[in-house]
């Protein structure tokens, strides 16, 4: 009896030691076709693995468990706020024991999911502990993964100046590593912030590409060639954009994932439409849209869709485009990521702009809606993430010095200095005045001879008034030496009734208008007219040369370019906006153009009381579309202090 029991306890043992090793060898073919991002493959063998029977498996294992479900249905099932807590729960459980390499990989999975959710200040510091552990453990690559993870956050959040020196470090980091794969993707992102930052970044896409075709890991290739691809394409260079993507496409379609397959296919697809080769882009979008359906890839195809809108309106198809955008709008209903309401508040607009009546309107409701709330969501976050990191450099506080106390001679020579101070200001604002009242008394000299006054701008507000879709163009013509300067009041009339001549011509029945002295002028088109701001630029740049101009600056406006924008009884909008659009022209360079197209949903700024905050805000909103040279803006400029020195 005394045997059986022995024998019958150790069957136990080396049962359970058994059922053990293999619940942890299904754990482990599950970490690696995660690995092999071979998600749908992971989940089966997880589920081979009972809830009842994690027990069984030492803490550390439990929580490696909890963290790859919970990445399963992050990345599967998009259940982000589910995922979360299942991380939660593997991430304590992991920190019971020495930290190690399963809560280093859990940490940086659990930014990403993070990421995906929007909630950045916490995937932020998620990341900076992964950074921080990493460096406890001695893994470099690592280190570099969670610095790419930070930039990437900081990126996200539109703060480039602190994302850039983080991710220089983490390609340093990756190089001294010697690891392809995790320095590809750092210079990725970097790219991206260089650009941003109006930095040199064509050269550095190029290395990048080229790189990569050291790692053996095709997804790596492919992030390569569409951060190249993307770069060229946004400078218009759409044949280098397409041999960087066909160079890996067969690869991608051979040994990459759905994702990888689908995304490389959309990218194709935009690039043939820009290309005007239609039948190529249907067969890759076609792909594109099947295999991002089946990767359960909602932003990606997202974006596949918008691509599919765009091929279709440029084929005439305009209710498959409609479809196709209401389709965009509808899967951003499935889930609320910052990243997706983006995509749909493109496709909002787009409908809009293509819809009348009430259902334009309401278009255009839902899309300040979505952008307002993204704005709240972005920048309360970004203001998170700033109070952090000023805490974070706050040296430890001094001990206070003994307190200054002013002598009697001190104190008189400072009231005698306030005193002198006092009357100097009271004999500036006497002097001031009496200009100001001599000038307006006086009236302005116009040499010119183009209409400047006040009638003219009365003029200007009842054509603004009517409702008429006009446009105005705002310019100002730079000279190597102001005429006034070099040849005197005679010359510089000469210059200005020469330059107003010429503006006659070339507009004829336009409304003129010309700043006295300063040669900046302001030429009003009506809808019939509009010109495209290059063409535009091209025009005023010929002929002013020929006058003897050295150089133009051009704010293009599309104002009022909706009824409910222009009813405005005031030019104060038009005023703030040309000026804010000159002084960014003259901030680009010596010959440059900005055009403004302001969206109805700005309509509200125009009957603010402080005009000027409110055209600020619209702009920072993205209501007020920005376009310098042709091209989209690659950062948002300082709109604030172009307005403090107007």
């Amino acid at each position: 009896m005394k045997y059986s029991l022995l024998l019958l306890f150790g069957c136990l043992i080396t049962f359970g030691a058994r059922a053990e090793k293999d619940l942890a060898l299904l754990l482990t073919q599950a970490d690696h076709a995660t690995a092999q991002a071979d998600y749908p493959s992971a989940r089966a063998l997880l589920s081979q693995i009972p809830e009842s029977a994690l027990s069984q498996l030492p803490a550390p294992q439990q929580g490696h468990y909890l963290c790859l479900k919970a990445e399963m249905m992050a990345r599967l099932d998009r259940d982000y706020s589910a995922a979360l807590g299942i991380y939660q729960q593997g991430l304590t459980l992991l920190k019971e024991n020495l930290p190690g390499p399963e809560l280093l990989r859990c940490e940086l999975v659990s930014f990403q999911v993070q990421a995906w959710a929007g909630l950045w200040p916490k995937a932020i510091d998620t990341a900076l502990q992964a950074e921080q552990l990493a460096q406890l453990l001695g893994d470099k690559v690592s280190q570099a993964k969670a610095l790419t993870a930070r930039g990437f956050g900081y990126r996200s959040l539109h703060m480039d100046a602190q994302a850039e020196p983080v991710l220089m470090q983490a390609v340093a980091l990756a190089k001294a590593a010697d690891d392809v794969d995790a320095e590809v993707k750092a210079t990725a992102d970097l790219i991206a912030v260089k650009r941003n930052l109006g930095q040199p970044y064509l050269e550095l896409a190029l290395q990048n590409n080229e790189r990569a075709q050291g790692s053996k890991n095709v997804d790596i290739r492919a992030q390569a060639a569409s951060t190249l691809a993307n770069v060229q394409f946004k400078n218009q260079h759409y044949d280098e954009a397409l041999d960087a993507l066909l160079a890996v496409y067969k690869d991608v379609e051979l040994h990459a994932g759905l994702g990888w397959q689908g995304t490389m296919a959309s990218n194709l697809a935009e690039v043939y439409t820009a290309l005007g080769d239609y039948h190529k882009a249907r067969f890759y979008i076609d792909i594109a849209l099947d295999k991002l359906a089946q990767a359960k890839l909602v932003r990606q195809r997202m974006a596949a869709l918008l691509t599919a809108a765009d091929l279709a309106d440029k084929e005439g198809d305009w209710a498959r485009r409609n479809t196709l955008l209401k389709s965009v709008v509808a899967a951003q209903a499935t889930t609320d990521s910052p990243r997706q309401n983006e995509l749909a508040a493109k496709a909002l607009k787009l409908l809009a702009q293509v819809t009348t009546g009430d259902e334009q309107r309401r278009y255009w409701d839902r899309y300040a809606q979505l952008m307002d709330d993204r704005l709240k969501q972005s920048d309360a976050a970004k203001q998170e993430m700033e109070r952090s990191l000023s805490l974070a450099k706050q040296p430890t506080p001094a001990p206070a010095p003994a307190p200054w106390r002013p002598s009697s001679l001190g104190l008189v020579l400072a009231g005698a200095l306030l005193l002198v101070l006092a009357l100097a200001l009271a004999l500036w604002r006497c002097k001031h005045k009496k200009r100001l009242a001599l000038a307006q008394s006086a009236g302005i000299r116009r040499h010119s001879e183009l209409p400047y006054s006040r009638q003219t701008l009365e003029r200007l507000e009842q054509l603004l008034s009517q409702g008429l879709h006009c446009q105005v163009l705002y310019f100002r013509v730079g000279f190597a030496r102001q005429p006034f300067y070099q040849g005197g009041f005679r010359a510089g009339n000469a210059m200005q009734q020469r330059i107003a001549a010429r503006l006659r011509q070339l507009f004829p029945g336009a409304l003129l208008i010309g700043e006295p002295d300063s040669f900046h002028y302001l030429v009003v088109l009506d809808a019939g007219r509009k010109m495209a701001p290059q063409a535009a630029f091209d025009v005023l740049d010929e002929s002013l040369q020929a006058l003897g101009g050295n150089g133009l600056q051009l704010t293009c406006l599309n104002f009022p370019n909706f009824p409910q924008i222009s009813r405005v009884a005031d030019v104060g909008p038009l005023c703030e906006l040309l000026l804010l659009g000159l002084q960014l022209a003259s901030e680009t360079g010596p010959n440059a153009w900005v055009q403004l197209s302001p969206l109805p949903v700005a309509a509200r700024a125009m009957e603010a009381t402080d005009i000027r905050a409110a055209l600020l805000a619209e702009l920072k909103k993205g209501y007020i579309i920005v376009t310098a040279g042709g091209r989209a803006l690659t950062s948002e400029p300082d709109w604030a202090l172009l307005a403090e020195s107007l």
